[in-house]
């Protein structure tokens, strides 16, 4: 049984499973486009996390000629390693408490790239969870009856108030996101016949050995 996939993991295979690449150009897109999965690794964790990827046969490279260096290693999923990352797709998406923390953000976008009813099922889960957390959030701001200079009171629930209001705001356009969102691919779902399990990727899983 093959372990879990942390963070760098299901990004490496995500992104590789796209486009097979060497470690150089993983770089640069993550130190650019990073922000899109709230996780920007670095250089060395990169390197580190594919060499080890290799070695459990999760991931094979070619060397490219007309590349110099250790970057000439362009790097793909084997059959194991395209099953693993489909099994992490498949896993049940669990919201963490923080709306806007990426790990919404990084499975809509690497899981939900494999198919529209991926992205619709981790999108309802998105949903459903923040809805019912807007609907028993109650604010509690740390305000003592007396508290030290030159501290001011009533500045400090004003701060507190407005400091609120942001985070009610960005939960709310979240939230109108998501529900926007799943209609959305409720009717992309239905024009273009999209299935999960899709056979097509289970083709990619098989290593040829008989």
């Amino acid at each position: 049984m093959v372990a879990k996939l942390n963070l760098l993991e299901s990004v490496l295979l995500g992104l590789l499973a796209r486009r097979p690449s060497a470690g150089y150009d993983v770089r640069r897109y993550l130190e650019k486009a990073g922000r899109i999965y709230g996780y920007v690794p670095q250089a060395s964790q990169i390197y580190r996390q594919l060499a080890a990827l290799v070695k459990r046969e999760l991931l094979e490279f070619e060397i490219d000629t007309g590349r110099s260096g250790p970057d000439a290693k362009v790097y793909s999923l084997t059959p194991q390693g395209m099953r693993v990352f489909l099994d992490w797709v498949d896993e049940p998406f669990v919201p963490v408490e923080r709306p806007l923390d990426a790990h919404f953000q990084l499975h809509f976008t690497l899981a939900g790239s494999v198919s529209p009813v991926v992205a619709l099922r981790i999108v309802e889960t998105e949903l459903a969870y923040r809805e019912n957390q807007e609907a028993t959030w109650e604010p509690e701001l740390f305000l003592p009856q007396a508290v030290r200079e030159p501290f001011d009171l009533d500045w400090m629930d004003e701060a507190g108030y407005l400091g609120d209001a942001r985070g009610n705001l960005l939960a709310s356009a979240h939230i109108s996101w998501l529900r926007t969102t799943a209609r959305r691919l409720r009717r992309y779902i239905e024009r273009s016949g999209a299935v999960w399990p899709d056979p097509r990727w289970a083709a990619l899983t098989q290593d040829g050995r008989g």
